[in-house]
């Protein structure tokens, strides 16, 4: 995991920047999926409240009826990358973001400087999240912890979606979650479905936090889309604010 390092990044930042554009290289043929379009029709009938993805392929801003949130306080979109997106490009210098186009990618693969179309420094790199990163907020900025807590004092459903929870990163966003709907007294209120066809991954979450015997986590067995789309076909379009109200986690929307 030395390659997604922050100090990697700092003591090779050409060879990091060409590793991230590698990865948009890969991406940029791949297509929306089922998976996405349940998502985006969840969405489309009001029901979801917010899905908050570690996956940085960008997938869902291709996927029709899907919107996506901007980092901008009071923003309505729906996806949130945790992680950032390969199909973007940031200034450290500036903080404008641009489209990761096959052109800069290549630049970057060739360890050359990509300038910002906006300051015109030589300051770009892809915005892809790295451990310990200290362009984080340039990513996702903080604000979106408030947003998080938000979303957990208004859903009623939480999915965690293709998540084995065998990284670090993954099961503190399972804790900050409990803890947040610890803070609310909703323990009792908010059912949590941990998606995944690995019998482990419910496990590995639920023993990788504490005191969870108020909590309700149920271990859904499954590949994720037979689950979304059975969802997304069963919830009717939302008429008034008492409806149920969904929110997704996901890494892998496979």
């Amino acid at each position: 995991m030395k390659l997604f390092s922050n100090s990697f990044h700092q003591r090779h930042p050409a060879k990091c920047k060409q590793f991230l554009a590698e990865i948009f290289l890969e991406a940029m043929h791949k297509k929306p999926n089922a998976s996405h379009e349940s998502l985006a029709e969840l969405e489309r009938k009001g029901r979801l409240l917010r899905h908050y993805t570690m996956n940085i392929d960008g997938l869902m801003g291709f996927t029709a009826g899907a919107s996506a949130w901007t980092g901008a306080e009071g923003c309505p979109g729906k996806t949130v990358e945790l992680h950032g997106n390969c199909r973007q490009v940031v200034c450290t210098s500036c903080g404008a973001v641009c489209p990761m186009t096959a052109a800069r990618a290549r630049a970057f693969t060739r360890g050359a400087e990509v300038r910002c179309p906006e300051c015109a420094q030589p300051t770009t790199r892809p915005k892809i999240m790295l451990y310990d990163d200290d362009d984080a907020e340039l990513i996702t900025p903080d604000l979106v912890m408030d947003l998080m807590e938000a979303d957990v004092a208004a859903c009623d459903l939480i999915l965690w979606v293709g998540i084995s929870f065998e990284q670090s990163a993954s099961l503190e966003y399972f804790r900050n979650i409990q803890r947040v709907i610890k803070d609310a007294g909703r323990e009792a209120s908010v059912v949590q479905g941990v998606l995944n066809p690995d019998p482990d991954s419910a496990f590995n979450a639920i023993s990788g936090a504490n005191n969870m015997d108020d909590f309700t986590v149920i271990a859904l067995e499954s590949h994720c889309q037979p689950v979304l789309a059975k969802l997304a076909s069963l919830y009717p379009p939302r008429e008034s604010i008492a409806d149920t109200t969904t929110a997704a986690a996901a890494t892998d929307s496979r």
